[in-house]
């Protein structure tokens, strides 16, 4: 589900956003339903820790969202760059995240990509989960699950994947 993510700026106001395009080319009708996920449950949250969503735009031969300019790089970037992050940093990002994990979990959406490169600093050093296309929201209640439209997904990657998840890959879905 990858997608090409564009640096744009609205010419009315200068305001710098993040333009995120997915071609529904070569893609199922299924598959194109699981794509949508990700817009899907980005309109549903709003946390100081992740990306906010503005607009989706979709169009026959694709779908577009409109998101936060993150122009502080990926914190696999920063790792890479200067090494070992300082002690007091490591506490303030896994802090951060941590609350928006907590969040999503309060709604019922799992994020299932966490990795340091979808973690992204805002321009005042603020870490911020992005890329929600593997999260999934899950529902209370069987009735719930049964109406859920979105088909089950075995999304992963297999660098970040848990030892568990190759014993019984069925369960962990």
């Amino acid at each position: 589900g990858q997608g090409m993510v564009f640096w744009v700026a609205e010419k009315s106001s200068g305001r710098e956003y993040a333009l995120k395009m997915k071609l529904k080319e070569m893609r199922t009708r299924l598959a194109w339903i699981i794509e949508r996920r990700e817009a899907n449950i980005l309109k549903q949250v709003e946390h100081d820790f992740i990306v906010n969503l503005f607009h989706v735009y979709e169009t026959q031969s694709a779908m577009f969202m409109v998101m936060d300019y993150l122009d502080g790089g990926c914190l696999w970037s920063h790792i890479a760059h200067i090494g070992l992050l300082p002690e007091h940093y490591s506490c303030y990002y896994t802090a951060c995240i941590l609350e928006a994990l907590r969040y999503l979990h309060r709604l019922n959406i799992v994020y299932r990509d966490m990795k340091a490169e979808n973690i992204v600093l805002d321009w005042q050093g603020r870490p911020r989960l992005i890329d929600f296309g593997m999260a999934k929201k899950f529902k209370r209640t069987e009735a719930e699950e049964a109406e859920d439209p979105y088909p089950t997904t075995n999304y992963y990657f297999a660098a970040y994947l848990a030892p568990e998840i190759y014993r019984t890959p069925s369960v962990s879905n």
